[in-house]
């Protein structure tokens, strides 16, 4: 078994005032309608274990992430191990501040990359 997301643990960020998402070895689907979250979700993975500074113009995180009437958002990513070892990763970004301040009890495990037009394809709408 190798690692995996055991959880993610998402404060003030965008929709999200306080949620925390738990996650199974293997295969995990995020179902939702328009708005849900999800994308959120996905951009919360990718602030806590990607690669930032790699990232789009529009891919990272800004102040308008951050969630209404706030000051700051918080991420933070339980990462599970074979012998029950735990890495924990994590994203702040405060208000004004044009740096976010990244943390991890070890090396980011994942450079991730995605892809989200956050629109509804042509085949959905059918249904």
């Amino acid at each position: 078994m190798s690692k995996y997301l055991h959880s993610l643990e998402i404060v003030n960020f965008r929709q999200f005032e306080n949620r925390r998402l738990t996650f199974k070895p293997g295969f995990n689907l995020l179902v939702g309608e328009n708005g849900a979250g999800k994308t959120t979700i996905l951009r919360g993975v990718l602030a806590a274990l990607g690669n930032g500074p790699r990232l789009k113009k529009g891919e990272k995180i800004v102040d308008r992430d951050i969630g209404l009437y706030q000051d700051y958002l918080t991420i933070e990513a339980q990462v599970n191990s074979p012998f029950h070892l735990t890495s924990y990763f994590g994203y702040t970004k405060e208000l004004g501040k044009s740096k976010a301040t990244r943390y991890s009890s070890e090396e980011r495990p994942l450079t991730i990359f995605y892809s989200s037009t956050e629109a509804v394809s042509s085949e959905m709408k059918s249904m």
